[in-house]
């Protein structure tokens, strides 16, 4: 397990080889919805904007990559202050797109099923 719900990062996560996993827990049961096979990055969004995560992200596999700790990010990203725009709109859409909207649908749809039951 690399993050758990409502933990906070510490480091952003380059892994270039091996699988994570993302997914959520409704009703103490575990659930991964998306999976990345090499080359992901795990906590640009939630090191950008201050966030907790939202989601579980967990190893299938023994994973190799590098970080970078959020202090130096920040430091980074402020330095040049037409580049940290941009970083942060790619880092948002990103999130949006490839990670939240997938996980939502997958999440609300188990939802929907426990209250119709």
């Amino acid at each position: 397990m690399l993050i758990n719900e409502l933990d906070e990062f510490s480091e952003i996560t380059f892994v270039n080889k091996g699988i994570v996993m993302i997914g959520y827990e409704l009703n103490k049961e575990k659930r991964y919805c998306i999976q990345f096979n090499d080359r992901c990055v795990i906590g640009a969004y939630g090191i950008t904007f201050n966030k907790r995560a939202s989601f579980l992200y967990a190893c299938k596999t023994d994973i190799e990559g590098f970080f970078i700790r959020k202090m130096k990010w920040i430091e980074t990203i402020e330095e040049a202050p037409l580049i940290e725009k941009i970083f942060k709109k790619n880092v948002l859409v990103d999130y949006l797109l490839n990670i939240r909207g997938k996980v939502m649908v997958y999440k609300n749809k188990i939802i929907k099923e426990h209250l119709n039951r």
